[in-house]
């Protein structure tokens, strides 16, 4: 297949040029809002905003309030967080904010821009790090990957085809081996990801993106059961403040996503009745005792050994904030354990010792070599921290 690179699409602005070349429009730029309608952030532009316009005024004005309550893409941030594409042209602001409405900019998909954009909107990262797209009897072939289960992350390769039409097929696919991330709180229900990036660094940022934000959604559900089940303010307050942590932690591992020209799939968790509190017990043993006090001691190793500064410091924050959940986590076992009987207890301290095993298993599958780049632990470090954090719990029993 003589696949070649047309365009250099990392970082991704320069993606953004050859769809405003393919285009022939004056400027585009992709935006994101919280899905509140409320500030909006502009990410990757390429272009003059309003350049061939006849009255600049209005242009600029109308451009300055383009927003949108549907989105194109998997975004970062909050878990009802909204993208967008906006694009000038003479005296048009026109934005984009869903797949047909990108079709009809599009019209036919007849350039490599386009058909990565089209790859892109459903949730696919062409691969271009290496020679990615051909065209072949009229359609385009794209290498690509996306993420396929985000517990232990699992990523696929596959080569899609693109019709002229904007229709999308996987013409292969190719599983990788499953990595040994997957840590932190996760919701009940949790739908896995469709993140995906042209490499395992951006892929690793935008799957923390997406697990942060499901986690403002495994709080949200901790208040309300809290509440619910007459726990003590305290801790109904605590998870309170967990979840807009958590906010926070999604859009600063999704700055780094798309740093790395990674997209951050949407949070999906399936609905589900209140539980009962051994229910509630359950899960904090398994998500919160465990996962949560392993996410924080790979946090505060990742501040340590990461060479970007910047890096180092965001991870300090989040193991600062982290440390602090898992300390909730903790809390509210103790006290769930007080709610329920012996027989109950045993069954829940039996889950733990489960969860352990089964986080052991995945930090002995190891993870690339590219990821000790960014202060992540290798195999044997993040087997000590597994080992180190279930004797310290053991002796605190």
């Amino acid at each position: 297949m003589p696949y070649t690179s047309p365009f250099a699409c990392y970082p991704e602005q320069k993606a953004f040029e050859a769809l405003r070349v393919s285009l022939g429009v004056d400027y585009i730029s992709y935006r994101w809002n919280d899905g509140s309608g409320g500030v909006v952030q502009t990410s990757d532009q390429a272009g003059e905003p309003c350049k061939s316009a006849s009255n600049q005024d209005a242009c600029t004005t109308a451009l300055a309030e383009a927003n949108s309550n549907t989105s194109l893409f998997s975004t970062v941030g909050s878990l009802s967080a909204i993208s967008f594409l906006v694009v000038t042209q003479g005296d048009d602001v026109i934005v984009v904010g869903s797949r047909q409405a990108m079709l009809d900019l599009f019209g036919s998909i007849d350039s490599p821009a386009k058909a990565y954009f089209i790859a892109r909107q459903g949730s696919y990262q062409p691969t271009c790090d290496s020679p990615w797209i051909a065209e072949v009897d009229g359609s385009w072939i794209l290498r690509a990957s996306r993420i396929v289960k985000d517990c232990p992350i699992q990523y696929a390769d596959v080569v899609l085809r693109i019709g002229r039409d904007g229709t999308v097929s996987e013409v292969e696919r190719t599983l990788r081996a499953e990595t040994n991330s997957c840590a932190g709180r996760r919701p009940e229900g949790l739908v896995p990801a469709m993140a995906s990036a042209s490499s395992v660094v951006g892929s690793w940022f935008a799957t923390m993106a997406h697990l942060e934000a499901a986690s403002v959604h495994a709080f949200r559900v901790l208040r309300d059961e809290l509440v619910q089940h007459g726990a003590p303010k305290t801790l109904v307050a605590r998870a309170e403040r967990a979840m807009r942590d958590e906010v926070r932690h999604a859009a600063m591992m999704g700055r780094f996503a798309r740093r790395h020209g990674a997209a951050v799939a949407a949070v999906v968790v399936a609905p589900h009745a209140h539980r009962s509190l051994e229910e509630m017990a359950l899960e904090n043993a398994r998500e919160g005792c465990v996962r949560e006090l392993y996410g924080a001691l790979e946090a505060s190793w990742q501040a340590a050994s990461a060479t970007d500064p910047e890096l180092a410091q965001t991870m300090k924050t989040i193991a600062d904030d982290e440390t602090r959940h898992a300390e909730l986590s903790l809390d509210v076992a103790e006290w769930l354990s007080t709610k329920l009987d012996a027989v109950a207890n045993a069954r829940i301290a039996a889950v733990r010792i489960a969860a352990f095993r089964e986080l052991a298993d995945e930090v002995a599958r190891g993870r690339s070599s590219d990821l000790e780049r960014v202060g992540l632990p290798n195999a044997a470090e993040a087997a000590f921290l597994v080992e180190r954090l279930e004797s310290a719990l053991a002796v605190a029993a």
